[in-house]
């Protein structure tokens, strides 16, 4: 390069370094570009997101260029900025092709001047702005409303003494000065148009005292439920109280007269008035800045640059869908009005996580807020498989930015922007972070297009079908504070408290405060849709994230693990009780013989007149057992046992269980082309078949492993039916298991009610035999009114009933309590329960428990007893796992979640089923361990969370979702 063109570049760069300077001092605010040194970076020199955006288009106008919204990011420091903008210019100076096509009416008004100031008087009538209408009509459309209500509330020096009347004058002096605060609402029948009037700032109700409590936030919380007549008087109340620990002042106001930004200068002003307490100056002119905001809008909606933003929008969120399907609590019967049941967890970022955090932002040349919304993404997109993820976020709407005309305004500016990410997984998180940060600066840009206008250019409605927003989560990023470190007088008297917060309307909310020195992440959400456990675990799933990209940021994000060692210690703790399986004695045919000789003479089994003791049933059990056996039947033979509903068929189901053998029940109504089927599919032999005197079954191909129980058919609703052949074992672990958990004794008297083709007979029959209870034979065509007679007659003591029955009890006993009376648990299985059905029951008297489990989970894989709540709901759940049993929410690819997520419900342990027996399939032999080969598609093996090894483990293909496990889809 020679000289000349060296001096040349040189001269070009410091034009340009001093040219950039001079108006980045002038948008900063700084007294002269003497104060900006070249190689200063723009986060110190105290630029934000939005900032960087607005400059962003200062650029633009400058120099004609188009550049990325993201630039002051890609290029931190001034230097480095100004070598980019000399590489570009240079371009443009030597392609002779290329011009730079830069449309003054494509600014943005953030960067023309808004004239003179204006004032307004008392009694002077506006329109509202695009999200000030917004909010009124959504509030309109609700019967209650209370998730636009501000808190801001202080807890004043304990030695001072509070004068109320002094507040109301200083909260008096500061309306006067924003008339914004004080503007009364109505909507003009006859115009059809909504406007809001000025009025005076004596209209604003005085403070009022609370009653003495000794919980005053609670107590204040009540308080920002109540309504408030936006038509009738200023959206301004406040009220104070008075602790062991200090005075408490809550403010109290409407959104639509302020937001965050707004609120910084309008506390400051606030105590300043309040502890200067000066006569206010007569005057009868007002600020009008927001006004004056609202002429603006109404402007820039007309403008090309609108037109731009309503194309950009179009793009962006046509096919959106908001909704990613977590769902943790969706049981409550009744919907609470918006913000009603809104909870929130503080969690304050440690120094530790202070520091990694702002190196990894400085790293990835992103600012921390978009590091923070792309684990948000990370988290939604691992917790519900949903890659293509849409959050909103509220951003200033101020035209000019934080240094812009409207800085120090008081108003509604807000609006939200929607920012949409397709999360790839193999991706590395820097990559990927730095994508989130340019879509969203890049959202930012076109930021200043109302909400309402957003969603309708992408054919959206701001609620959903069901009252929901149409993007129920959201990223709030305040950093605010700084300006209200600067008001240090009225700090040392009076402290803003943080545990009073806006009862927002959407489903989740990740809200961060970012203090300078320290952050405090807030997980807002509605309870009624997510239980507070859930977003405790959803919380530590965070902080692991953070942890993890901040340790390695090019890790690929679909390698970031969810769990950590503490989570995956506390889902072994709730949910894996396979070390508590039990499995003596080896078979219930054991145990009940042991059972019938200490109580030969206790009825056993109850059908119409007939009744049958224990020591009959041992006796003629041990017939059937010696006949099968001198036939040749042994373990690993199959028996097939038509499912007539009497005492004989208890009785051949016990003595095939004493030979060793399996049995097949089969229904009396399938079709012989069909019971035939069955018999070939399970190689199984006909019970009378092998009862016959002669018969020699001994070589007959054994269809199961010696160690099988029975053999069941599924229902086939997912497919082809399949045969599930189940263990000895897994059969005396959930006799175990429901004695245990149900308290059975030999006083119980169960009604066994569902066919022997159903597994739920399984749970009816044995577990109460082993205790030395009885059954009772329910009536075939499952009347109520007759079995309502078994009950009583026999003083049923034990229900086991598939939901759906309960219709049938409720149309032929309209008092419930008729049908149970004397039952003292009904446990219902095989279909979903609802909560209307569980809180009859419960009322009824019996004791109600939620029983889930596949066929080839041996009936029962988990039990949830169900509770009335305090305000006589009902949360229905599956529950916890039965002895022997471990289950997980997994994903479809293996990977574990975490609590509160939807996910496939898997099952590992005793109760587990080795396969299915294939069709048609018949055993050469057995394998080394004595079974045989068994059809297993849908049992894997996979690592149950905290397992070193892989474990056999059972797909349900059930959608369900944890802390409690709710089952969300049947199979």
């Amino acid at each position: 390069m020679d000289t000349v063109t060296k001096t040349t570049n040189q001269g070009r760069l410091e034009r340009l370094s001093n040219e950039v300077r001079a108006r980045l001092a002038t948008f900063l605010s700084f007294e002269s570009m003497d104060e900006i040194y070249p190689d200063d970076a723009f986060a110190d020199l105290g630029t934000d997101s939005s900032q960087a955006v607005e400059f962003k288009l200062v650029l633009e106008s400058m120099y004609g260029l188009e550049l990325k919204t993201s630039v002051l990011f890609d290029c931190p420091t001034v230097d480095r900025l100004v070598a980019m903008l000399a590489e570009r210019l240079a371009e443009l100076d030597t392609d002779q092709t290329t011009t730079a096509c830069f449309d003054a009416s494509m600014v943005p008004s953030a960067i023309v001047d808004f004239g003179d100031e204006q004032w307004v008087h008392d009694g002077e009538s506006f329109p509202l702005s695009e999200t000030q209408k917004g909010l009124w009509y959504i509030g309109q459309s609700r019967d209650c409303d209370h998730s636009f209500h501000v808190p801001l509330l202080f807890q004043l020096d304990l030695h001072l003494t509070f004068d109320p009347k002094r507040f109301d004058r200083a909260l008096q002096k500061v309306a006067t000065r924003h008339p914004a605060m004080r503007v009364t609402i109505a909507y003009d029948k006859n115009t059809g148009s909504l406007r809001q009037t000025v009025v005076s700032e004596s209209t604003i109700r005085a403070i009022a005292p609370l009653k003495q409590t000794t919980d005053v936030v609670s107590a204040f919380r009540r308080q920002m439920r109540q309504p408030m007549d936006l038509a009738a008087a200023p959206p301004v109340e406040s009220f104070y109280a008075v602790d062991q620990q200090s005075t408490w002042v809550l403010l109290k106001l409407h959104h639509i007269v302020i937001d965050g930004l707004s609120a910084a200068p309008m506390v400051g002003e606030l105590w300043r008035e309040y502890f200067t307490d000066c006569e206010p100056k007569p005057t009868t002119n007002q600020d009008a800045g927001f006004f004056q905001f609202i002429e603006w809008e109404t402007r820039y909606l007309k403008s090309s640059r609108a037109e731009v933003d309503r194309d950009y929008w179009k793009r962006m969120l046509s096919g959106a869908r908001g909704e990613a399907g977590l769902e943790s609590a969706p049981n409550k019967l009744v919907a609470t009005h918006h913000g009603e049941g809104v909870q929130c967890i503080h969690l304050d970022l440690t120094e530790a996580q202070n520091e990694s955090l702002d190196e990894l932002s400085h790293r990835l040349n992103c600012p921390p807020s978009t590091v923070l919304l792309s684990l948000y993404y990370l988290l939604l997109w691992r917790l519900s498989g949903h890659n293509d993820l849409t959050i909103t976020t509220p951003v200033s709407g101020r035209p000019g930015g934080l240094k812009g005309p409207f800085r120090d305004k008081v108003g509604c500016f807000i609006n939200l922007v929607a920012t949409r990410c397709l999360v790839d997984g193999e991706q590395p998180f820097a990559m990927f972070a730095k994508s989130v940060s340019e879509r969203f600066l890049e959202s930012m840009e076109h930021g200043q297009l109302p909400f309402s206008e957003q969603l309708r250019e992408a054919g959206l409605s701001i609620d959903s079908p069901d009252g929901r927003p149409s993007f129920p989560y959201s990223f709030t990023y305040q950093n605010i504070f700084a300006a209200w470190s600067k008001d240090a007088d009225w700090q040392d008297h009076v402290r803003f408290c943080f545990d009073l917060y806006q009862e927002i309307e959407d489903d989740l909310t990740l809200e961060v405060y970012d203090f300078g020195d320290r952050k405090r992440v807030n997980w807002k959400y509605q309870s009624n849709r997510f239980s507070d456990s859930a977003i405790r675990s959803w919380a530590n799933v965070f902080d692991h994230l953070l942890a993890q990209v901040c340790a390695d940021a090019s890790a690929r994000v679909d390698e970031l693990s969810l769990l950590c060692d503490e989570e995956v210690a506390k889902l072994r703790c709730q949910f894996d009780r396979r070390q508590d399986e039990n499995v003596v004695p080896i078979t219930v045919a054991d145990w009940i013989t042991d059972v019938a000789s200490k109580i030969p003479d206790h009825d056993c089994v109850l059908a119409c007149e007939d009744r049958l003791s224990y020591g009959q049933l041992a006796e003629r059990g041990k017939f059937i057992a010696e006949r099968l056996r001198l036939n040749g039947v042994s373990a690993g033979h199959v028996i097939a046992i038509t499912d007539d509903r009497n005492i004989e068929t208890i009785v051949s189901l016990f003595g095939v269980l004493t030979a060793g053998a399996a049995y097949l029940p089969i229904s009396s109504e399938e079709p012989m082309e069909r019971r035939l089927q069955m018999i070939r599919a399970a190689n199984a032999i006909e019970f009378d078949a092998a009862l016959k005197t002669g018969g020699n079954f001994a070589e007959h191909a054994k269809g199961v492993s010696l160690s099988t129980a029975y053999v069941l058919f599924t229902s086939g609703t997912t497919g082809q039916p399949k045969a599930v052949p189940i263990r000895h074992d897994s059969l005396v672990n959930l006799c175990h298991a429901m004695i245990d958990r149900y308290q059975l004794s030999d006083r119980d008297v169960m009604l066994q009610f569902a066919p022997l083709t159903f597994d739920m007979s399984v749970e009816e029959i044995f577990p109460v035999l082993c205790v030395g209870g009885s059954i009772v034979i329910a009536d075939e065509n499952r009347s109520a009114s007759v079995n309502r007679d078994l009950i009583r007659r026999h003083n049923v003591t034990l229900l086991n009933l598939p939901p759906s029955y309960h219709s049938a009890i409720r149309s032929a006993f309209p008092r419930c309590e008729e049908f149970y009376q004397g039952v003292r648990l009904v446990a219902f299985g095989g279909d979903r329960l609802s909560a209307e059905t569980a809180r009859e029951v419960l009322s009824a008297g019996p004791r109600v428990f939620n029983a889930y489990g596949p066929t080839e989970a041996t009936v029962n894989a988990t039990i949830a007893e169900q509770h009335c709540c305090e305000d006589s709901n009902v949360i229905v759940d599956i529950g916890s796992p039965v002895n022997g049993i471990a289950i997980a929410i997994m994903r479809s690819d293996g990977s574990s979640l975490p609590l509160g997520t939807v996910g496939e419900l898997c099952l590992w342990g005793r109760g587990i089923a080795d396969g299915y027996i294939p069709d048609g399939y018949i055993a050469d032999g057995d394998t080394a361990d004595g079974d045989t080969a068994l059809q297993s598609s849908s049992f894997t093996r996979w690592i149950f969370p905290g397992d070193v090894e892989p474990t056999a483990c059972y797909r349900t293909g059930d959608q369900a979702v944890s802390l409690t496990i709710h089952r969300a889809m049947g199979n």
